[in-house]
């Protein structure tokens, strides 16, 4: 009779999550499906790590994988990341309700990115306006 262990079980389940995991991410990032396979898998285990660290279960490990995908795998070593690690060791929060506010904290970060962005770049296209006319005399 052929018998499967709890260990070995969990072990083909995880294997069967990380290529899942490589499906969907490469799916939704470019540059994860434009690296090599040996990268990809580095960074999916090691976010499952960092996941894991984390207090997250499976159920949040795609949102985790995809919130460092979107900044850089394993930014929560970052100073800059400060916020999120304080996300993600909130008490007496569940890991469900970490990883929304995660999510939700991460497009706030995102729109703030995108708008000081677009000031820069006002201010800049702004500059070369003012230079123009100095330029054509």
């Amino acid at each position: 009779m052929f018998v499967i262990r709890k260990e070995q079980m969990t072990a083909l389940q995880l294997d069967s999550d990380v290529r899942w995991y490589e499906c969907q991410i490469a799916d939704l990032y470019p540059s994860f499906a434009a690296a090599s396979f040996a990268q990809r898998r580095q960074w999916i285990n090691g976010g499952i790590q960092r996941a894991l660290a984390a207090g997250l279960t499976r159920l949040e490990f795609l949102q985790f994988l995809c919130f460092e995908q979107t900044f850089s795998p394993g930014c929560l070593e970052k100073p800059s990341f400060e916020w999120a690690c304080r996300i993600l060791a909130e008490p007496g929060k569940t890991s469900a309700e970490r990883i929304k506010r995660l999510r939700q904290e991460s497009i706030r970060h995102l729109l703030d990115i995108e708008a000081r962005e677009q000031q820069a770049g006002e201010a800049s296209a702004a500059e070369e306006v003012e230079v123009e006319p100095e330029e054509a005399r």
